[in-house]
C-alpha cells in the first residue's frame, strides 16, 4: 500500500501522509486545520502507551497537572525568578567552599576566623586558650600579644 496524500510541486514532494496516516514530508499550520479530531494516535511519530510522571492525570481529553503548579521564595533566604514555566532557585550568597559568605557583620573569610566572629582568631592551640581567655575577661587579643 502506498502514500495515502502526496502533493507534489515540479515532481517534487510538498507534502505526503503515509499509508498510516503520519506526515513524512510536509507541515500544516495547526491554525489551518478545521475541525480537527478529537484523538491523537501518535505525537512525533511515536505512538503507544502514554505514561504520566507524578502529578500528572487524563481524563477523557484533559489532561491535568495537580503537581507543583508554582513556587515562590523567602526573602533573604531563597530567591526564585519566577513563579511558573522554568524557574531559577538561588541563594542570596555564594555558599561554595571557596565562597566568603557574610551573615550581618560575620565574615567567615578570615584565617584564621576572629573572635568577633566566633572564631579563636589563632592558628594554633596556644595562641587560641590566649585568645579566648582574654575575650572571657574583657581584653582584646591584640593587647595580649
Amino acid at each position: 500500500m502506498g502514500d495515502l496524500l502526496d502533493l507534489q510541486f515540479g515532481a517534487t514532494d510538498q507534502f505526503v501522509v503515509n499509508s498510516s496516516g503520519q506526515i513524512t514530508s510536509g507541515t500544516i499550520p495547526y491554525s489551518n486545520v478545521t475541525s480537527p479530531p478529537n484523538i491523537v494516535n501518535s505525537i512525533n511519530g511515536q505512538s503507544g502507551a502514554l505514561i504520566l510522571g507524578g502529578g500528572l492525570s487524563i481524563a477523557g481529553d484533559v489532561l491535568a497537572n495537580s503537581g507543583v503548579t508554582n513556587i515562590g521564595g523567602t526573602a533573604n533566604q531563597v530567591n526564585v525568578s519566577g513563579t511558573v514555566g522554568n524557574v531559577t532557585i538561588s541563594l542570596p550568597q555564594n555558599i561554595g567552599v571557596s565562597s566568603s559568605p557574610t551573615f550581618a557583620g560575620l565574615t567567615l573569610s578570615t584565617t584564621p576566623l576572629a573572635v568577633t566572629s566566633g572564631g579563636t582568631g589563632s592558628t594554633t592551640a596556644a595562641g587560641a586558650r590566649g585568645n579566648l581567655g582574654a575575650a572571657a575577661s574583657g581584653l582584646t587579643p591584640t593587647l595580649l600579644r
